[in-house]
């Protein structure tokens, strides 16, 4: 992700024109009601389901790679019959710079949860990022990295990939996580860099807030 946002703010790609970005994991998951801080909704929430639970990892990625701030929300969302949660939300995200950013979530693959288990499958992710100058793509499966890479593609012929995609590390083996190991470091008195910092994540909270109220009122 860091180094996403270094081709962007390099001027790499251009001025950022459009953004498609999508996560893909079981529908299972959000059909089953003791998952029920994931489906069900609180009293200060609108809803509950993919989007509070998955989204916000990609929205925050967006966010922070692209330095865009979204400007005004339109979204539609497919609920569970089952627990009410949204299975199904495909939004369109205005953004200050004219710029767009086309986001969905889908709670499509059959399964049960195999995030972070022996089965060695996790979400399918997508992200591409389209500017004035080249595209950059970084898309894959985020419990395989040899599933995809960052990808650099412009228009005068620069062409850079980076090997393997890592988006979150769901492993249960090893020291853990790398945003624990860096939550410990800065207990620790480590200078560390915070990729989704308080105001990527009220960005993405106003975003997802405004994505439920767009669905609800249709």
């Amino acid at each position: 992700a860091l180094k996403a946002r270094e081709y962007v703010r390099d001027g790499r790609i251009g001025e950022i024109e459009h953004v498609t970005c999508y996560m893909i994991r079981e529908r299972e998951f959000f059909e089953d009601p003791s998952n029920r801080l994931w489906v069900s909704s609180s009293e200060a929430s609108i809803g509950n389901g993919f989007a509070w639970g998955q989204t916000c990892h990609t929205l925050a990625w967006v966010y922070m790679v692209t330095g865009l701030r979204p400007k005004s929300v339109f979204c539609k969302m497919v609920c569970s019959a089952q627990t009410g949660a949204d299975i199904f939300t495909s939004a369109i995200i205005d953004c200050t710079n004219g710029a767009s950013i086309t986001c969905q979530g889908l709670a499509g693959l059959p399964g049960g949860n195999s995030v972070g288990s022996a089965l060695k499958k996790g979400r399918l992710i997508e992200n591409k990022i389209f500017g004035s100058k080249g595209c950059l793509f970084y898309s894959g499966d985020d419990a395989e990295p040899s599933s995809g890479q960052l990808e650099v593609l412009c228009h005068d012929g620069f062409n850079e990939s980076v090997p393997d995609f890592h988006f979150e590390n769901t492993t249960k083996e090893g020291l853990g996580p790398e945003s624990l190991r860096s939550f410990l470091d800065a207990c620790r008195g480590e200078l560390v860099v915070n990729p989704a910092d308080a105001e990527i994540g009220l960005l993405v909270v106003e975003t997802i807030e405004t994505m439920y109220k767009s669905a609800k009122a249709g």
